[in-house]
């Protein structure tokens, strides 16, 4: 791309950002759990022969996408012991959620559904709940990367690349890559699958690991993570009933407070059914 091209047309120049690459590839990172618990399952499921009611089931774990905003406080407030040190605060959570996601698809890899079959609705919520965990931390981690003054000109082409990074992640690395091995082409077991998928993870941790933590000091006025609020496993074990009640009270209903009083009880409700109904059925695509 040569100089006078990105002259003639800003917005080229800005994709130039190298932060647009990050947000690119921290896409991939989202899209891909969707495929464990959803479309991947799915055919396993149905080449044992369960019933479409059982598989059916099984996608109603979409619905923690949904209900996802019900704990997004927490990403905010709780610290991680040593990884929010060494990472900060969303890549500390990032790295928790692969971490997890990790475990829980080599323990996926050892299930059976004719012995098994609740381990694996236990697994496959599992799955939803850290993806959407980690759905949380990715859209913060994007929104703090940008300063205030360039969040007008960049943040709609990082939501357009994190679209994009979503779908490479769920429709190609997750869901061809997986049908390539577990499908006929190789035909691999869906257990060894779900092993072989795992080395995706390991490189989607080592990515979080190398990615920039550019979002200290970047909150509006009054939204500081204060060490009053914070929560760290020190502090946790040191919480007197008293106590944890008040934390509960600002990590969890305060922030829905100020959301009613911005918006008003009647527009409150209002947003809140229309995300949960937009989200259910995107929930359900898996």
């Amino acid at each position: 791309m040569n100089s006078a091209s990105t002259r003639k047309w800003p917005p080229l120049r800005d994709l130039l950002d190298r932060r647009f690459l990050v947000v690119l590839l921290i896409g991939f990172c989202s899209g891909f759990p969707w495929v464990l618990h959803g479309s991947m399952l799915t055919l396993w499921l149905r080449s044992e022969g369960l019933t479409r009611t059982t598989v059916g089931l099984f996608g109603a774990v979409g619905t923690m996408y949904a209900i996802n905003w019900l704990w997004s406080p927490l990403i905010d407030r709780v610290r991680i012991p040593l990884l929010t040190r060494w990472f900060g605060q969303r890549r500390s959570w990032l790295l928790l959620c692969q971490s997890v996601l990790l475990i829980l698809m080599l323990l996926m890899g050892t299930t059976d559904p004719e012995v098994s079959l609740a381990m694996m609705a236990a697994i496959a919520l599992g799955f939803a709940i850290v993806s959407a965990t980690q759905d949380i931390a990715i859209d913060s981690y994007r929104v703090l990367l940008f300063k205030p003054e360039e969040k007008e000109s960049k943040l709609p082409f990082a939501s357009a690349l994190a679209t994009a990074g979503w779908w490479s992640g769920y429709g190609f690395i997750g869901g061809t890559l997986a049908l390539f091995l577990g499908g006929e082409t190789i035909g691999l077991a869906w257990p060894v699958v779900y092993q072989v998928l795992a080395l995706l993870t390991l490189a989607a941790i080592v990515l979080v690991m190398l990615v920039p933590e550019m979002e200290e000091g970047r909150f509006a006025p009054g939204q500081q993570i204060t060490d009053s609020l914070a929560l760290t496993a020190t502090a946790a074990a040191a919480l007197t009933p008293f106590k944890l009640r008040d934390w509960l009270v600002q990590m969890l209903v305060a922030p829905f407070r100020e959301f009613f009083l911005r918006c008003g009880l009647q527009l409150g409700i209002a947003i809140l059914v229309f995300l949960f109904s937009f989200r259910i059925g995107e929930a359900m695509l898996g």
